[in-house]
């Protein structure tokens, strides 16, 4: 008779003609992830699996839950945009994959036949360097093939007669504009103006310098991330040179340089990140000789063969080295370094 019905207060008793209260249960399934109560509902102890007791705070290796046998490790975050050309990566900085393009993420050679950047260089089939000599690309005397040539135009620093007319690079007349430019910046600066400003032969869109502007694809109508590395509204600017990053904290922060060359950050705010930035070549992390020539025009024998820049057989093919040098650099390579 003393009961009064409701489990979580405890069995009631009667005690010397006296009902008298019972002992509330203790809920406790011995998990920590989980919350542990008494339901009249259920009729007894429940236990609530709560995830955010199982978090530890980090994104890229996946969200952690609770289970009735405790905290189960969450799956990482797998990164890939389908894209050969880039190498992604989980970026805990801005809780989100980051892709990263560069000449080192192709894994092919240069097929000069199938309209595709296998080597990722921004250069496809017969515009790539490694085809001025395949015979599908029209060089005139590789095997043979002194008829019909392939290529209708002629590249005017490759050392090739490419449209077969007799003459090879400057001394096609089809070359005069790119062989008697002269340069007013050492990159492609404007990119929808009409006009080669680096003198490589390459006009706005068609040169690899303005494939970030031609190209872009933003992810929003403003810098979103301001030390990502990327340009997020496809305006030229990137991370804290952009103004819509003026007064962010993590612009506050941008050093001289780049003073740790493998943490994944751009310390100097200059869009280039750890490896990539010059301020890294010769950190040993980085490699203090790097298997090619990095840069075509940052003055270093970044590949320590003793030859830097465009006196490097690396370099031929490179827009930095499409204008033409004072006198041959080297006699056997088989291409016209003074365009004479």
């Amino acid at each position: 008779e003393c009961d009064d019905g409701f489990v979580c207060n405890g069995v009631e008793a009667c005690i010397d003609g006296l009902c008298q209260g019972g002992v509330p249960p203790r809920c406790d399934d011995g998990v920590s992830c989980t919350q542990d109560e008494c339901s009249e509902a259920a009729g007894g102890c429940t236990s609530i699996p709560v995830n955010v007791r199982c978090q530890d705070g980090s994104f890229c290796n996946g969200a952690e839950v609770c289970s009735p046998r405790g905290c189960i490790p969450g799956r990482p975050v797998l990164c890939d945009d389908g894209n050969a050309c880039t190498v992604e990566f989980c970026d805990e900085r801005t809780r989100s994959c980051v892709s990263r393009g560069g000449l080192d993420a192709g894994p092919l050679g240069e097929n000069c036949r199938n309209g595709v950047d296998d080597d990722c260089d921004g250069l496809v089939d017969c515009r790539d360097p490694s085809c001025f000599r395949d015979p599908f690309c029209g060089g005139c005397g590789v095997d043979g093939g002194v008829g019909r040539p392939e290529r209708s135009f002629e590249l005017c620093s490759n050392g090739i007669d490419d449209d077969c007319n007799g003459f090879a690079d400057c001394a096609d007349i089809s070359c005069r504009p790119f062989c008697e430019c002269t340069p007013t910046a050492p990159i492609e600066v404007e990119c929808f103006d009409g006009r080669d400003d680096d003198c490589n032969g390459l006009v706005d869109c068609d040169d690899m310098f303005c494939a970030e502007q031609c190209f872009c694809e933003p992810i929003g109508r403003f810098e979103r991330f301001c030390r990502d590395g990327r340009d997020d509204d496809c305006d030229g600017l990137f991370d804290c040179a952009d103004t819509d990053c003026r007064g962010r904290p993590e612009c506050e922060m941008c050093t001289d340089f780049e003073f740790d060359c493998f943490n994944g950050f751009d310390e100097d705010c200059d869009g280039l990140v750890d490896c990539r930035d010059s301020d890294c070549v010769g950190d040993p992390r980085c490699g203090e000789c790097a298997p090619f020539e990095l840069s075509c025009g940052n003055r270093r024998d970044d590949d320590c063969d003793g030859l830097f820049d465009c006196g490097d057989p690396d370099c031929v093919g490179s827009p930095e080295c499409f204008e033409c040098l004072p006198s041959e650099v080297a006699c056997r390579d088989g291409f016209d370094e003074d365009c004479d």
